[in-house]
């Protein structure tokens, strides 16, 4: 939950703002997801800048999650892709309440509403079941690649020793 300030901020705004994709300007779109208390549970928004570069290179996409460090210890969500000149762009983000399943699934469908429903070729993550399940839900049919860089993560942290050698003599 953001601080209630932001909230009351939102939700007095009246039901146009509280119900799922809203248009405030052509150039930014967001989205909030409230719980059953109408409090904010999520926030994605993506600028016109993001939606145009997602029709142009979303070709492969990446999605990741820092978890808790941001000031108010909640998981920002980023979408990223390279532009033609190699360079990371940014997508869209999001702020969650929590990393579980219901969320992602929210999200997804909230990115892909902003990007007028063109789904990526692939769209790269972490290897989290929740994040998995919500991608066969909202993108069926796009190849799912897992983060080499997490995979390695979980081998050190489950193999130790063994993972070091063996994934050094990929």
């Amino acid at each position: 939950m953001v601080s209630s300030k932001v909230g009351e901020k939102f939700i007095k705004k009246g039901p146009r703002l509280e119900r799922r994709y809203k248009r405030a300007d052509i150039r930014f779109l967001f989205d909030i997801e409230l719980d059953d208390e109408r409090r904010i549970q999520s926030v994605f928004w993506a600028d016109a800048v993001m939606i145009s570069d997602y029709a142009k290179f979303a070709d492969f996409v990446s999605f990741d999650t820092t978890y808790r460090t941001n000031d108010m210890a909640r998981p920002l969500g980023i979408f990223v892709c390279f532009n033609h000149h190699k360079c990371m762009t940014i997508l869209g983000a999001e702020l969650m309440h929590e990393k579980t399943g219901k969320p992602f699934k929210w999200l997804f469908e909230s990115f892909l509403k902003s990007m007028n429903h063109k789904f990526p070729k692939t769209l790269m993550t972490d290897q989290a079941p929740t994040i998995t399940l919500a991608i066969r839900d909202v993108f069926p049919g796009v190849f799912h690649a897992l983060c080499s860089w997490h995979i390695n993560q979980n081998a050190k942290k489950h193999l130790g020793s063994k993972a070091k050698s063996q994934f050094q003599t990929c």
